[in-house]
């Protein structure tokens, strides 16, 4: 038996400890999506393009379908010309200190649809946020998005992507603005 038997023999024979609920995969929940892609071809999951160029190919074309390789904001991406105002040096704008920070209530947690709703709205009302996704690639292509950290001037978004999975999508609206 090589290494890797023998520690799939170990891996089987561990049991959690009583204490510790068991918890079944998050994968489960996901409506027979595989995400096991690792032999598979790229296939783009776009259900609807927001914010298209005017004559480029927008919501009403059938992504799913696309072929292997093409990027379905390939135009909007070759169109892009920055503006003067993001190219002009800034003044940065110093964070909230720390001490501060942990005297407000400036985390969000977000897992229901109603919520990132919400949260769609609020960041198309913004100039700018930043954002940080926590995730894995293992066996698969596309990798497996688990947490979402999107944040503003004043605020924390802690966002469960495992919970929102079927939801995520509707983030594309202020990623393209």
């Amino acid at each position: 038996v090589g290494v890797g038997g023998i520690i799939e023999q170990a891996a089987a024979t561990v049991s959690p400890p009583p204490s510790l609920p068991i918890l079944n995969k998050p994968q489960l929940l996901f409506d027979g999506e595989t995400i096991d892609t690792l032999h598979q071809p790229f296939v783009c999951k776009l259900r609807h393009k927001h914010n298209p160029l005017a004559g480029a190919a927008d919501d009403q074309h059938d992504w799913t379908t696309t072929p292997a390789g093409v990027n379905p904001y390939a135009a909007e991406i070759h169109a892009l010309v920055p503006l003067p105002d993001q190219l002009r040096p800034v003044i940065p704008v110093l964070p909230v200190p720390f001490d501060q920070y942990c005297q407000r209530d400036t985390v969000v947690y977000v897992d229901q649809r109603d919520e990132l709703v919400a949260l769609v709205q609020h960041l198309n009302g913004l100039p700018k946020f930043a954002i940080d996704i926590e995730g894995h690639s293992e066996r698969s292509y596309l990798g497996l998005v688990c947490l979402i950290q999107i944040s503003d001037r004043t605020t924390d978004y802690i966002i469960d992507a495992l919970a929102l999975r079927q939801h995520i999508p509707l983030l594309n609206d202020p990623f393209t603005r």
